[in-house]
């Protein structure tokens, strides 16, 4: 398996390419990247970014997005 067999779906690229159009780093995280390697399809995906959970509300808010405050005092939104 190499790199470009790996399946992202459209909407996470999606979140990446939003929150890197608008200067931050994007990275996809955790059991997804654990799943997509051992060739399982993952339930969820989880991008970390240095973007702070405010500034992550304002930027997918301001495109009509709805964003779910799921610990923004530990630094995650949905």
């Amino acid at each position: 398996m190499t790199l470009n067999d790996i399946y992202v779906p459209e909407y996470v690229k999606h979140v990446a390419e939003t929150l890197n159009g608008d200067g931050r780093s994007a990275y996809l995280v955790g059991g997804s990247v654990r799943d997509m390697l051992l060739g399982r399809t993952p339930k969820d995906y989880d991008v970390c970014t240095c973007a702070t959970p405010t500034e992550v509300v304002k930027l997918f808010s301001g495109k009509g997005l709805r964003v779910i405050d799921t610990g923004s005092k530990y630094g995650t939104v949905t």
